[in-house]
């Protein structure tokens, strides 16, 4: 077996000493940042401990954050554990993060005039709130990431 077969990235992330090298040659430790990865094709962010995949990858992306959520140890009743989802973006310009909504979109693809005219143009909530995925693979479609 290769060495990328056998180091997963769960497997780098649960390491006590999770580290780069940077620019300047200096070991980093990731433990409490935000990043992104890819592996075998799969692009994930890593935030709060967890890889959480990402479901649109471009200058804008677009990721669902998955936990457990943990019952009282105390219940006297089984029950079953379910998950808590958020969605959020991440703008790779910024490395900034943000709750997925309409208003944030907004913000987002403000540079793009002519786009952001049309998703402003769609006046019922409930229809901007449902075209927003759209309007975001539009986005990038129209404003790509420079390969460096």
């Amino acid at each position: 077996p290769s060495y990328a077969d056998d180091y997963s990235l769960r497997r780098w992330s649960r390491t006590t000493r999770l580290l780069i090298i940077n620019e300047a040659g200096n070991r980093v430790s990731l433990r409490d940042s935000v990043y992104a990865i890819s592996q075998d094709g799969a692009v994930s962010i890593f935030r709060g401990g967890k890889f959480h995949e990402v479901l649109e990858f471009g200058q804008i992306c677009y990721f669902k954050e998955t936990f457990p959520v943990v019952m009282d140890q105390m219940s006297p009743v089984v029950t079953e554990t379910y998950a808590s989802a958020s969605f959020y973006f991440l703008d790779l310009k910024t490395g900034k993060l943000y709750e997925y909504s309409a208003s944030n979109l907004e913000y987002l693809i403000r540079d793009d005039k002519e786009l952001l005219q049309e998703f402003r143009s769609i006046k019922r909530t409930k229809d901007r709130k449902n075209r927003i995925y759209l309007y975001l693979e539009k986005y990038n479609i129209r404003n790509t990431m420079p390969i460096i």
